[in-house]
C-alpha cells in the first residue's frame, strides 16, 4: 500500500482586511503527494465559483472508499455585497497513483 499525503487546501489571494470585493478570487484547488512530498500532483480545482473568498475550507479522506469530501463557505450568491455566506461542499473519488496506472 503506498502512503498518500494531502496538502492543506489552497486559498491563494490576498485575504487582508484591504482586499477589494471584485479583485480577490478565492480559488480552491487540491494537490496530493504519493511519495510523502518528493512529487505533487497538479492542482485540481475544488471550488467552482470565483465571487469573494472561500472560507474555513475542511477535508476528510474515507479511509475505507479513499474518496474526498471537501467543503468551505463562500459568498457565491452576494456577488455585490459578499454579506451571505453559505456551505459548499463537494465528494471527489481517490486520485489515481502514477505507479500503478
Amino acid at each position: 500500500m503506498n502512503p498518500r499525503t494531502v496538502t492543506e487546501i489552497e486559498l491563494p489571494g490576498d485575504s487582508s482586511d484591504q482586499a477589494s470585493l471584485y479583485y480577490n478570487q478565492g480559488i480552491l484547488n487540491l494537490t496530493w503527494s504519493y511519495d510523502f512530498g518528493q512529487t505533487w500532483s497538479q492542482p485540481v480545482p475544488i471550488r467552482d465559483s470565483k465571487i469573494g473568498q472561500a472560507g474555513i475550507a475542511t477535508l476528510n479522506v474515507d479511509s475505507t472508499t479513499g474518496n474526498i469530501a471537501v467543503g468551505w463557505y463562500d459568498p457565491r450568491e452576494d456577488a455585490k455585497n459578499q454579506q451571505e455566506i453559505k456551505w459548499y461542499a463537494t465528494v471527489l473519488a481517490p486520485p489515481a497513483d502514477p505507479k500503478t496506472t
